[in-house]
């Protein structure tokens, strides 16, 4: 707000503003009011122009034990007019806390690397979620046989268990 005394002016009809070598974050910036119609004059200030928040957000993923962990990528939310993530420096680096063949569970994904003079940048970590392995039991083909005091059992496999893992099965009957 501009005012004299009391008086509050107004935008466009008692003043216009003007700004000077307002380019980056953190370097000294001037706006020029000047007085119009009735008012008459000029004020410079200084200021410190500050660095805009940017949010860089690992996003969320979903895997199943025993596959190698990934991540789906980062959002970014923050960027001033049409900048995007090529005004950013560093390199963007993904921590997974899950290392294959850990527990099924959720694990952070957390984003960094990154900076910018015009940016201050806050890193959101996602969660990847690690589900269970599914595996198949699959019976044999059907026995028939004349009771003869022998114990008898059909044939058993698993399928689809995770390569490198020995399962084990016994059938009793």
């Amino acid at each position: 707000d501009v005012t004299i005394g009391e008086n509050v002016l107004e935008l466009g009809k008692d003043y216009t503003l003007a700004y000077k070598d307002n380019l980056n974050a953190s370097e000294t910036a001037k706006v020029i009011v000047k007085g119009a119609g009735k008012y008459y004059g000029e004020v410079q200030k200084l200021f410190t122009i500050d660095k805009a928040p940017l949010k860089i957000t690992a996003l969320n993923d979903t895997i199943v034990y025993g596959d190698e962990p990934a991540s789906a990528g980062v959002a970014y939310d923050g960027f001033v007019g049409n900048e995007t993530s090529e005004v950013l420096k560093g390199e963007l680096a993904l921590e997974i806390g899950y290392k294959r063949y850990d527990d099924a569970g959720k694990y952070a994904i957390t984003p960094r690397g990154l900076n910018a003079d015009n940016y201050k940048i806050e890193f959101v970590a996602g969660t990847l979620t690690v589900e269970p392995k599914v595996i198949s039991i699959v019976w044999g083909e059907r026995i028939e046989f004349d009771y003869d005091g022998e114990a008898h059992a059909p044939t058993v496999t698993a399928k689809d268990f995770v390569e490198g893992h020995e399962v084990s099965l016994v059938v009793t009957g």
